[in-house]
C-alpha cells in the first residue's frame, strides 16, 4: 500500500521538519506532498533537501489539500497538519484498516504532547 501524505503549509518553517522526520522514520517510502499557500518565512527552502514534493497553491486549507491531492500518486491519501508528529502505530493501523476493500476513509485520533507544551 502506497501513501501520499498531503500537508498544507503556510509559514511552517519552525515545525514542518519534525512532521516530515516522523513520517520518514516510520514509513520512508511514503510520498510526502507539501502544498504551500505562499509562505514567506522560508518554509519551502527549509525542506527542499528532504525529498518531498512541493506544490504551490492559493492560501486556504481546502485549496491547498485539493492541490496536493491532484498531485498525489499513492493508493491512500493521508492529510496531516504541518505541526503533526505521527507515531509508530499510525502506518500499521492504516495498513490494517485499508486491507478491507470496502473501506474508503479513515480518521486518526489526536493526542497532545503535554511534555512539550
Amino acid at each position: 500500500m502506497n501513501y501520499s501524505i498531503i500537508i498544507p503549509t503556510y509559514n511552517a518553517k519552525s515545525y514542518i521538519g519534525g512532521c516530515i522526520a516522523a513520517i520518514r522514520q516510520f514509513d520512508p517510502a511514503s510520498e510526502i506532498i507539501i502544498a504551500d499557500g505562499g509562505s514567506t518565512d522560508g518554509t519551502l527552502e527549509s525542506i527542499r533537501s528532504l525529498g518531498v514534493v512541493t506544490v504551490s497553491s492559493g492560501k486556504g486549507r481546502g485549496t491547498q489539500l485539493n492541490a496536493g491531492a491532484r498531485r498525489a500518486g499513492g493508493d491512500v491519501l493521508f492529510f496531516l497538519h504541518a505541526d503533526t508528529v505521527v507515531t509508530k502505530e499510525v502506518f500499521p493501523c492504516l495498513k490494517l484498516f485499508f486491507q478491507d476493500e470496502t473501506v474508503n476513509a479513515a480518521k486518526c485520533s489526536l493526542e497532545f504532547d503535554r511534555k512539550n507544551l
